[in-house]
């Protein structure tokens, strides 16, 4: 992985490979990708962020551990399908962008967290939900739950249903709202993963 700071030191092992370091990454680029407990079957939920780009560059980092990958249609109502080792013409998903949510297929021995090069408080994204289930994430400024969607509560009344946020610790779908007594609050949003259910389709301005 490329160091994303100023090179602090470089280690040089005998036989001359070198390891750079520089200041460590910030928590919310760190995702914790542990195996969902249903099916016990290897899939990973995986927020993605940054620009729009092919689906094997997203997961470049996973290499050929990153077996297949699933998004979710709120439109069609049905999963968009990519893997590394399917002909071009039966990818149904090509292109990722900040904001969407994979469950990513990866083989036996990967890493157990998945480092971000993208997301840097950056710019958020216009993320489009459709009415019904939506599969997405939070691309702006690290904050809390509460207030991005208290804001966003404010701009469209009615608009959130139920929102739940994936525990990655807890292995489990967690609601976050409505904030009633035994809400889970959840720590400050880097690149959460939500399962957000809206009563009709609008934009979700992420910028501010």
């Amino acid at each position: 992985m490329l160091a994303l700071g100023d090179i602090r030191a470089v280690g040089v092992a005998r036989g001359g490979a070198t390891s750079e370091f520089s200041a460590p990454l910030p928590a919310p680029a760190r995702q914790p990708i542990a195996p969902r407990r249903s099916g016990g079957d290897g899939l990973r939920l995986l927020a993605i962020e940054g620009r729009e780009r092919p689906v094997g560059e997203a997961l470049a980092a996973f290499g050929p551990a990153a077996i297949a990958a699933w998004r979710w249609d709120a439109a069609a109502a049905q999963w968009q399908a990519w893997s590394q080792y399917a002909p071009d013409s039966l990818r149904t998903l090509r292109t990722v962008r900040g904001g969407d949510v994979l469950s990513v297929a990866l083989a036996p021995g990967v890493p157990r967290d998945y480092f971000s090069t993208e997301h840097i408080e950056g710019v958020g994204a216009a993320i489009q939900l459709q009415r019904g289930v939506n599969l997405v994430s939070w691309t702006g400024r690290w904050t809390t739950a509460a207030e991005a969607l208290n804001r966003l509560d404010r701009e469209q009344p009615g608009l959130l249903s139920i929102v739940e946020q994936w525990d990655a610790d807890e292995q489990r779908w967690r609601v976050i709202w409505p904030a009633a007594q035994g809400a889970w609050l959840p720590p400050k949003w880097g690149a959460p993963i939500l399962r957000l259910r809206a009563t009709q389709s609008a934009t979700w301005n992420q910028n501010n």
